[in-house]
Protein backbone atom coordinates (compact mmCIF):
# COMPACT_ATOMS: atom_id res chain seq x y z
CA UNK A 1 0.00 0.00 0.00
CA UNK A 2 1.39 3.37 -1.00
CA UNK A 3 1.23 6.13 1.55
CA UNK A 4 1.10 9.73 0.52
CA UNK A 5 3.37 11.97 2.48
CA UNK A 6 3.35 15.72 2.43
CA UNK A 7 6.41 17.87 2.74
CA UNK A 8 6.64 19.69 6.02
CA UNK A 9 5.24 23.18 5.80
CA UNK A 10 7.71 25.92 6.51
CA UNK A 11 7.40 27.65 9.88
CA UNK A 12 8.79 30.94 8.61
CA UNK A 13 8.44 32.68 5.24
CA UNK A 14 12.21 32.75 4.75
CA UNK A 15 12.18 28.93 4.74
CA UNK A 16 10.07 29.04 1.56
CA UNK A 17 12.71 31.21 -0.07
CA UNK A 18 15.58 29.01 1.11
CA UNK A 19 13.90 25.89 -0.25
CA UNK A 20 13.13 27.63 -3.55
CA UNK A 21 16.80 28.60 -3.82
CA UNK A 22 17.92 25.04 -3.14
CA UNK A 23 15.49 23.62 -5.68
CA UNK A 24 16.57 26.21 -8.26
CA UNK A 25 20.21 25.24 -7.74
CA UNK A 26 19.26 21.59 -8.28
CA UNK A 27 17.43 22.48 -11.52
CA UNK A 28 20.53 24.40 -12.67
CA UNK A 29 22.66 21.36 -11.84
CA UNK A 30 20.34 19.38 -14.08
CA UNK A 31 21.11 21.81 -16.89
CA UNK A 32 24.83 21.29 -16.32
CA UNK A 33 24.35 17.53 -16.56
CA UNK A 34 22.82 18.02 -20.01
CA UNK A 35 25.96 19.60 -21.45
CA UNK A 36 28.21 17.26 -23.38
CA UNK A 37 27.58 14.02 -25.21
CA UNK A 38 26.91 11.58 -22.36
CA UNK A 39 23.31 10.53 -23.02
CA UNK A 40 22.80 9.05 -19.55
CA UNK A 41 23.90 12.33 -17.96
CA UNK A 42 21.64 14.29 -20.32
CA UNK A 43 18.68 12.12 -19.35
CA UNK A 44 19.45 12.56 -15.66
CA UNK A 45 19.70 16.32 -16.19
CA UNK A 46 16.40 16.44 -18.07
CA UNK A 47 14.63 14.56 -15.28
CA UNK A 48 16.24 16.84 -12.69
CA UNK A 49 15.05 19.99 -14.47
CA UNK A 50 11.48 18.67 -14.80
CA UNK A 51 11.10 17.35 -11.26
CA UNK A 52 12.92 20.02 -9.28
CA UNK A 53 11.65 22.76 -11.59
CA UNK A 54 8.02 22.15 -10.74
CA UNK A 55 8.96 21.54 -7.10
CA UNK A 56 9.96 25.21 -7.02
CA UNK A 57 6.43 26.17 -8.01
CA UNK A 58 4.83 23.89 -5.44
CA UNK A 59 7.21 25.13 -2.76
CA UNK A 60 6.49 28.81 -3.46
CA UNK A 61 2.78 28.13 -3.01
CA UNK A 62 3.51 27.57 0.71
CA UNK A 63 4.14 31.32 1.00
CA UNK A 64 0.41 32.02 0.74
CA UNK A 65 0.03 30.82 4.35
CA UNK A 66 1.86 33.97 5.43
CA UNK A 67 -0.33 36.45 3.53
CA UNK A 68 -3.15 35.04 1.43
CA UNK A 69 -4.33 38.30 -0.09
CA UNK A 70 -0.88 39.62 -1.01
CA UNK A 71 0.27 36.23 -2.24
CA UNK A 72 -2.89 35.83 -4.34
CA UNK A 73 -2.38 39.21 -6.00
CA UNK A 74 1.25 38.39 -6.80
CA UNK A 75 0.68 34.77 -7.84
CA UNK A 76 -2.44 35.16 -10.00
CA UNK A 77 -0.62 36.14 -13.24
CA UNK A 78 2.12 33.57 -12.64
CA UNK A 79 -0.43 30.84 -11.94
CA UNK A 80 -2.31 31.67 -15.12
CA UNK A 81 0.88 31.54 -17.16
CA UNK A 82 2.17 28.34 -15.53
CA UNK A 83 -1.08 26.57 -16.38
CA UNK A 84 -1.43 27.83 -19.97
CA UNK A 85 2.11 28.23 -21.29
CA UNK A 86 3.03 25.26 -23.53
CA UNK A 87 6.61 25.02 -22.20
CA UNK A 88 5.54 25.09 -18.55
CA UNK A 89 2.78 22.56 -19.22
CA UNK A 90 5.22 20.28 -21.03
CA UNK A 91 7.54 20.17 -18.02
CA UNK A 92 4.58 19.72 -15.68
CA UNK A 93 3.41 16.71 -17.70
CA UNK A 94 6.95 15.29 -17.83
CA UNK A 95 7.27 15.71 -14.07
CA UNK A 96 3.92 14.05 -13.41
CA UNK A 97 4.86 11.18 -15.71
CA UNK A 98 8.13 10.66 -13.86
CA UNK A 99 6.62 10.91 -10.39
CA UNK A 100 3.43 8.93 -10.96
CA UNK A 101 4.51 6.40 -13.59
CA UNK A 102 7.02 3.82 -12.34
CA UNK A 103 8.11 3.06 -15.92
CA UNK A 104 8.14 6.28 -17.92
CA UNK A 105 8.73 5.96 -21.64
CA UNK A 106 11.67 8.11 -22.74
CA UNK A 107 13.70 8.04 -25.96
CA UNK A 108 17.37 9.03 -26.06
CA UNK A 109 19.49 9.18 -29.22
CA UNK A 110 22.59 7.08 -28.53
CA UNK A 111 24.25 7.34 -31.93
CA UNK A 112 23.67 9.43 -35.04
CA UNK A 113 25.15 9.52 -38.51
CA UNK A 114 25.20 12.45 -40.88
CA UNK A 115 23.85 15.91 -40.27
CA UNK A 116 20.16 15.32 -41.00
CA UNK A 117 19.41 13.21 -37.91
CA UNK A 118 18.85 14.17 -34.30
CA UNK A 119 21.86 14.87 -32.11
CA UNK A 120 23.37 12.30 -29.77
CA UNK A 121 21.82 12.74 -26.34
CA UNK A 122 18.61 14.23 -27.75
CA UNK A 123 15.69 13.29 -25.53
CA UNK A 124 12.03 12.88 -26.35
CA UNK A 125 8.95 11.54 -24.65
CA UNK A 126 7.01 9.29 -27.04
CA UNK A 127 3.50 10.63 -27.51
CA UNK A 128 4.36 14.03 -26.02
CA UNK A 129 4.77 16.86 -28.45
CA UNK A 130 7.66 19.28 -27.92
CA UNK A 131 6.30 22.76 -27.12
CA UNK A 132 6.64 25.26 -29.92
CA UNK A 133 5.77 28.40 -27.93
CA UNK A 134 6.82 29.98 -24.66
CA UNK A 135 5.40 33.18 -23.18
CA UNK A 136 3.55 33.82 -26.42
CA UNK A 137 6.67 33.60 -28.58
CA UNK A 138 7.34 30.99 -31.25
CA UNK A 139 10.33 28.83 -30.41
CA UNK A 140 12.80 28.36 -33.24
CA UNK A 141 15.20 26.13 -31.30
CA UNK A 142 13.37 23.00 -30.15
CA UNK A 143 16.43 21.19 -28.82
CA UNK A 144 15.59 19.74 -25.42
CA UNK A 145 18.64 21.40 -23.85
CA UNK A 146 17.39 24.78 -25.05
CA UNK A 147 13.88 24.07 -23.75
CA UNK A 148 15.32 23.13 -20.35
CA UNK A 149 17.36 26.34 -20.32
CA UNK A 150 14.24 28.39 -21.08
CA UNK A 151 12.32 26.64 -18.31
CA UNK A 152 15.04 27.16 -15.70
CA UNK A 153 15.34 30.83 -16.74
CA UNK A 154 11.57 31.16 -16.31
CA UNK A 155 11.79 29.60 -12.84
CA UNK A 156 14.62 31.97 -11.96
CA UNK A 157 12.33 34.87 -12.92
CA UNK A 158 9.56 33.37 -10.79
CA UNK A 159 11.77 33.06 -7.70
CA UNK A 160 13.20 36.57 -8.21
CA UNK A 161 9.68 37.92 -8.49
CA UNK A 162 8.58 36.15 -5.29
CA UNK A 163 11.59 37.22 -3.24
CA UNK A 164 10.47 40.76 -2.23
CA UNK A 165 7.03 39.48 -1.18
CA UNK A 166 8.44 36.64 0.90
CA UNK A 167 11.01 38.97 2.49
CA UNK A 168 8.14 41.31 3.41
CA UNK A 169 6.27 38.37 4.98
CA UNK A 170 9.41 37.53 6.97
CA UNK A 171 9.88 41.15 8.07
CA UNK A 172 6.30 41.17 9.38
CA UNK A 173 6.87 37.88 11.23
CA UNK A 174 10.08 39.25 12.76
CA UNK A 175 8.41 42.51 13.78
CA UNK A 176 5.51 40.71 15.44
CA UNK A 177 7.87 38.53 17.45
CA UNK A 178 5.59 35.57 16.87
CA UNK A 179 7.06 32.27 15.79
CA UNK A 180 4.98 29.83 13.81
CA UNK A 181 4.60 26.28 15.06
CA UNK A 182 3.86 23.03 13.26
CA UNK A 183 3.92 24.63 9.87
CA UNK A 184 1.23 27.16 10.60
CA UNK A 185 1.96 30.86 10.72
CA UNK A 186 0.63 32.74 13.68
CA UNK A 187 -1.96 35.42 12.89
Amino acid sequence: MRRKTKAARPNQPIEVLRRAGTLLRLARMGLEEMRGDASDRALFGFFTVAVFGWSIVFNLEHAKAFGRKEFGAWYKPWHGELHTDPLCLYFHDVRDGLIHNPNPSVAVVLAAYGTAGRAVGDISIPGKEIPKKHRGQKLDDLDIRHLCTLFVTYLDDLVNSATPLIVEFQNRADASGKVAKAGRPTP
